[in-house]
């Protein structure tokens, strides 16, 4: 669901023109994180022993299954904490030296750094680099999965 979801907003973004659209793009993000949180909350009744995917090279079961679920949840935390809304910032002049006579002016002013569609899509990398750590079973995909979780790591350290 979540490489769907990467693709989708891959898509989406080489399409649409307008900046302003991140909330809306965050906001999918979090619905496919739901999705995906259901699909392994279904699967977590299925799968008993584990399954083990390309012969060992990802092993799933329960308990990765609930370190998913986990992940998953904080990145939903951190797309709502996150997502780049309209800031408003509040100019507040003292006319006098009394602490009752304040007046506050709203300025509503957008950010260049408040438009970036990217932002959700490179955490959706992040978090496939994650799961893909913790149910990987060879050293090879482990060195993978870390790349995959840096290079994403590397840009939103510069954000």
């Amino acid at each position: 669901m979540i490489m769907i979801l990467i693709i989708f907003l891959l898509l989406s973004n080489a399409v649409i023109t307008r900046r302003d659209l991140s909330i809306l793009f965050n906001r999918i993000a979090i619905i496919g994180l739901i999705y995906s949180i259901l699909q392994n909350l279904i699967a977590f009744s299925i799968l008993s022993q584990g399954v083990g995917l390309q012969s060992g090279l990802i092993y799933i079961n329960n308990i990765t299954q609930i370190f998913h679920i986990f992940i998953f949840i904080l990145c939903i935390l951190i797309l709502q904490l996150t997502s780049f809304y309209p800031r408003k910032l509040y100019n507040i002049s003292v006319t006098t030296k009394k602490l009752y006579n304040l007046q506050a002016k709203i300025i509503d002013k957008m950010g260049e750094q408040f438009k970036i569609i990217e932002y959700p899509l490179i955490l959706l990398f992040i978090i496939t680099g994650a799961s893909l750590l913790i149910s990987t079973n060879d050293l090879i995909s482990i060195f993978l999965a870390i790349e995959l979780q840096s290079y994403g790591l590397y840009l939103i350290s510069t954000i």
